[in-house]
């Protein structure tokens, strides 16, 4: 009985050493799980990086080829974003947040004035980028990408 207790005292004694023990990544595990504090600006200048990015990586030629609808389709990261392509001269059905920045495009291409590229939150957790799609420098339509809202804000490095 005291040699079994002998040995249980050692093992007790033997696996409490001093070595210590590398906890780095554990801190940095918890650190990625904190709950971040991001302000709208800043989603909404990394939503414009990113639509500007994810639409540099298109030939727009291609979208001439397209009536309408989902242009391309990313998966990244597991998230899903769409690229649609919407003509001036033909009626679509959308988000009515989106149909607004199309008839402003609409608008600018009748005035022959510059549009830009935007974002706008649609319902839900849905950012969409918006740009105009150009041909010979003329306004022909708008690029409308969807970015989930997530997406955006687990991209941004603090």
């Amino acid at each position: 009985m005291k040699g079994s207790f002998f040995i249980f005292t050692l093992l007790i004694l033997l696996a409490c050493s001093d070595g210590k023990v590398d906890t780095s990544k554990v801190q940095a595990e918890m650190k990625a799980r904190e709950v971040k504090v991001i302000p709208e600006a800043k989603i909404l200048e990394r939503a414009f990086e990113l639509g500007d990015s994810l639409l540099s990586t298109l030939d727009p030629s291609i979208g001439l080829s397209k009536t309408s609808g989902v242009f391309h389709h990313w998966d990244i990261e597991d998230i899903g974003i769409d690229c649609s392509i919407y003509f001036l001269k033909t009626f679509y059905n959308m988000e009515e947040k989106e149909k607004q920045v199309f008839d402003a495009y609409r608008y600018s291409a009748k005035n022959k004035q510059k549009a830009e590229p935007n974002i706008q939150r649609l319902p839900g957790e849905i950012m969409v980028y918006n740009a105009p799609f150009m041909e010979e420098d003329q306004l022909k339509g708008m690029w409308s990408i969807k970015l989930p809202r997530k997406y955006i804000i687990l991209s941004i490095e603090e």
